[in-house]
């Protein structure tokens, strides 16, 4: 579809993605990667996509993973999960937990959000937040 303004002509391009019914989110990374979090069950949870170089990557999560995905000043994507969070830094996923010093993650989703300042924040379902520094 073809869609004119004052600028000139844009055009909308669709993507459909295999087995999934929804979009849950979409994010852009510092690198220009778009990352797509697909919605699924089964097999296909945790699945999300990224747009790279001009055509879609399939990046398997291995925990199933809510809200949208934040990115801290070292480049790594962080996305809220079941018990925890999830990172990822290029190659793999690690995920982190009550076990890592994630203080009341539950069992329910976490959300996650990186501030200006480089820190990551986890919101928890039972109330409170956890924050992150990075610093190891």
């Amino acid at each position: 579809m073809i869609v004119s303004s004052e600028t000139g002509e844009s055009e909308w391009t669709f993507y459909k993605f295999d087995d999934f019914q929804s979009v849950n989110h979409l994010f852009e990374a510092r690198d220009a990667t778009v990352w797509v979090d697909l919605g699924g069950t089964g097999p296909t949870a945790g699945r999300k996509r990224r747009f790279l170089n001009g055509k879609w990557e399939t990046v398997d999560c291995p925990h199933n993973t809510a809200g949208p995905p934040a990115q801290t000043q070292d480049g790594s994507i962080w996305f809220g999960s079941k018990g925890g969070v999830v990172r990822f830094e290029g190659v793999g996923w690690t995920f982190i937990g009550p076990e890592n010093g994630l203080e009341r993650a539950v069992p329910n989703q976490n959300y996650v959000f990186a501030d200006q300042d480089g820190n990551l924040w986890v919101s928890h379902v039972l109330g409170g937040a956890s924050r992150f520094d990075g610093a190891d």
